[in-house]
């Protein structure tokens, strides 16, 4: 029984440290980890703004809308004002969206990954959650 103890001590111990590994890592490696491993969707195209500001082009966002439950994506970048690329990943699929961003690019930004979860009945109402 004691050995036993301890195996679940240590697993308890090991799996704290590779957990805190992805939460602590600067950068986001827990976002870019997700986003890495994702399961691919259909594609809803890449967008390539030339300023800031351009969102979602209307084509696109009639996709994501029809494939809001079966599942696609869509690839945005907008260049920062020193003209730095930053990239925004849409993700639909059973009902939800997931929003993955990718500042690495940025000289003079956060340079990090982030991920956000947003419910809603379309891509409308659930932009407007996030």
């Amino acid at each position: 029984m004691r050995g036993r103890s301890r195996l679940l001590i240590g697993a308890g111990v090991v799996l704290a440290v590779v957990v805190g590994a992805f939460v602590l890592t600067p950068g986001g490696a827990l976002a870019r980890s997700l986003f890495v491993l994702r399961e691919q969707r259909t594609s809803c195209g890449e967008v390539e703004h030339g300023a800031q500001g351009g969102g979602i082009p209307a084509d696109a966002r009639d996709c994501l809308d029809a494939a809001w439950e079966s599942g696609a994506e869509l690839t945005v970048m907008t260049p920062t004002t020193e003209g730095d690329p930053t990239f925004t990943y849409y993700r639909v699929g059973g009902g939800g969206l997931e929003i993955f961003r990718d500042t690495t690019g940025d000289t003079y930004g956060s340079g990090t990954w982030s991920r956000s979860v947003c419910p809603g009945d379309d891509l409308k109402g659930a932009l407007e959650r996030c």
